[in-house]
């Protein structure tokens, strides 16, 4: 009898269909937090990160880091204190000339941009020396330094 009451207690209650069109799924965000007194190479967050690779919504992810060397990353302290780093993975090296006239470029003043060495395994990165490209990919990485055009962000498209 009690089970009765209970569900009969909730048909007054309001109901509200799911919508019909499909919703964005906000999968994947995530926060990673570390704090050593030494340096540390990336590789020791990958772990971390991957369950942050899978943005349902299309809007890529990101990081925030403290403690980068400029030379390490071939850029004056300036640059590295000023710009931000907008690093992009192209899955095909043909579409990279178009995402940046489209998205990079009309947002972006680019002050300095490199290529990303990509590796097969980054278990195989025991030192900076025996880093070992991957081979025969289709793919590419570039890193840009950038600083967002203020003009650009207030007539940017919806």
């Amino acid at each position: 009898m009690m089970p009765d009451r209970l569900v009969n207690s909730r048909k007054t209650l309001p109901f509200s269909k799911p919508p019909l069109v499909k919703q964005e799924a906000e999968g994947g965000c995530g926060v990673v937090g570390l704090a050593c007194n030494v340096p540390l190479e990336g590789k020791y967050l990958l772990q971390s990160l991957v369950q942050m690779r899978n943005r349902g919504n299309g809007k890529g992810g990101g990081i925030a880091a403290l403690g980068l060397v400029p030379e390490q990353l071939g850029v004056s302290q300036k640059i590295l204190d000023e710009d931000y780093i907008l690093q992009v993975a192209y899955l095909d090296k043909s579409a990279r000339r178009q995402v940046e006239d489209e998205h990079v470029r009309p947002f972006f003043r680019v002050d300095y941009e490199s290529r990303v060495e990509a590796v097969d395994d980054y278990r195989s990165m025991r030192t900076s020396s025996s880093t070992r490209t991957a081979t025969g990919s289709t793919f590419s990485i570039t890193r840009h330094w950038a600083r967002r055009k203020h003009s650009s962000f207030l007539t940017a498209r919806t």
